[in-house]
């Protein structure tokens, strides 16, 4: 089986801080193609619609207001894959719908099943679990029996705060209150666990299944937690407001992928900073990673890819998202280990899998594959090429 993971809000730059500690990324990345996922618009819809596409948001048209996949006028990656005669499952891949228009015959029976991802229309409004099951937000419908029994809690619906924090009264409320803290990752933890719990039901139902496709939202959750804690700190330091202002251009022209840019932080800021994602920040990744160990243990997949649609960062910028997500291929024979990706665009998801796969590019998919992450490949020279992706991420075309 292959296995798609989508991860989203993943920094490759913390993964590769923390590597070490992080024991199964470690053991993934030695094994593995990596490195930073650029979205050039590093939203939700956005970027995880560029990803399931190959095509920029002018073409798929999920601008970010809840629209899901299967609102674009273009087909997804599970629809294509379909149409080629794989067997595909679906568990809470961001944005993702059940698909209800075929490709081609003998699409709707390759879509083996589909669960609600992230974003979703009843998500997007977080709404009461009663809407999931009576709008049928997932295929096929006779699904929604197993999904009770396990407790299945859709990616959005699980974020209600149960108002016995007072998270508005204080910017630095969820880190201070260690109660509250607890809660929130507990909760998600948990609605992610019972994903894995879900999946095992489903495999033993559909066990033809060619490829999967599963996401996990806990670090856009949580991060929207604790990031702008950072923001609203630094927000009201003098010697940041001076240097944002002064150098505004500067950062939005080299964003690295560092979690913080320390170089425009006063030395009481930078320490905060650090202190933040050496606690929290870790403690989430720490318990991602553990989780991901056991999936991949689950399913022994021939071929693994992970994906996010941004990263995080401790500046306010798009919300505290960063454009620098992460790539991961794993694929034993096929993909260089250990081989650092260059100027990967979220595009090109699609047609590097296409290719890794022996399948045919839409014609409409105009996105190159990452071909030098194939064994026997040459790294690309094309330097035309990467200077006109560099050029459209910082909006100069």
């Amino acid at each position: 089986m292959r296995l798609i993971i989508g991860l989203d809000a993943c920094g490759i730059n913390v993964v590769q801080q923390y590597r070490k500690q992080l024991k199964f990324f470690d053991w993934l990345l030695d094994k593995s193609a990596f490195g930073v996922l650029w979205a050039p618009i590093p939203w939700t819809g956005p970027s995880w619609g560029s990803i399931q596409t190959g095509v920029d948001m002018e073409v798929h048209k999920m601008d970010g207001h809840g629209k899901p996949i299967d609102v674009s006028p273009v087909p997804s990656i599970w629809e294509l894959l379909a149409a080629g005669g794989l067997k595909v499952g679906i568990l809470s891949f961001p944005m993702c719908l059940p698909h209800t228009r075929p490709v081609q015959k003998g699409f709707t029976e390759n879509i083996r099943f589909c669960i609600s991802g992230f974003y979703a229309r009843f998500a997007r409004y977080y709404g009461d679990m009663k809407d999931f099951y009576s709008l049928n937000f997932y295929r096929p419908p006779t699904l929604g029996q197993l999904l009770k029994e396990e407790g299945f809690v859709p990616d959005g619906a699980c974020l209600l705060n149960p108002k016995k924090f007072d998270i508005k009264s204080d910017p630095l409320y969820v880190l201070k209150n260690s109660e509250a803290y607890t809660y929130f990752k507990s909760t998600y933890m948990d609605a992610e666990g019972r994903k894995l719990k879900v999946m095992e039901r489903l495999l033993d139902l559909y066990p033809d299944i060619d490829v999967l496709g599963i996401g996990f939202t806990i670090l856009d959750r949580m991060g929207h937690q604790i990031w702008p804690q950072i923001s609203t700190h630094i927000e009201t330091c003098t010697t940041w407001q001076r240097e944002y202002s002064e150098q505004k251009e500067y950062l939005c022209k080299h964003i690295t992928g560092e979690t913080i840019m320390k170089a425009h932080l006063c030395e009481k800021c930078s320490l905060f900073a650090d202190e933040i994602q050496e606690t929290a920040v870790l403690d989430v990744y720490f318990a991602l990673d553990e989780l991901l160990l056991r999936l991949f243990n689950r399913i022994k997949p021939e071929e693994l890819i992970i994906c996010s649609d941004h990263g995080f960062c401790g500046y306010h910028h798009d919300n505290n998202h960063s454009k620098a997500g992460m790539f991961i291929y794993y694929a034993p024979g096929k993909v260089k280990p250990g081989y650092r990706v260059r100027d990967m665009y979220n595009v090109q998801i699609l047609p590097t899998i296409f290719k890794a796969w022996g399948l045919d590019i839409p014609e409409h998919i105009k996105s190159k594959p990452k071909a030098d992450i194939f064994m026997g490949s040459n790294p690309e020279s094309g330097e035309a090429d990467i200077i006109k992706e560099r050029l459209k991420l910082l909006g100069y075309i």
